[in-house]
């Protein structure tokens, strides 16, 4: 299970079984990071500064053109 002391696991019932899943822990400030660089992505999209593509056919164009 290449599983190593200090890991972190989800440990659930399910369907009469025991799992374990590994749990990957990240540090506060990174989250706070990512959550504040989606913020200013969702502010840029709001005030027009962000393309929204309706399908990823229309990103895919966009982006070789």
């Amino acid at each position: 299970m290449k599983l190593n002391t200090g890991d972190k696991l989800d440990v659930f019932e399910k369907d009469g079984m025991i799992c374990l899943c590994p749990v990957v822990v990240y540090p506060k400030s990174y989250v706070d990071d990512l959550q504040n660089e989606v913020n200013s992505i969702k502010a840029d999209i709001k005030e027009g500064k962000k393309p929204v593509f309706s399908n990823l056919d229309s990103m895919f164009a966009a982006l070789e053109s």
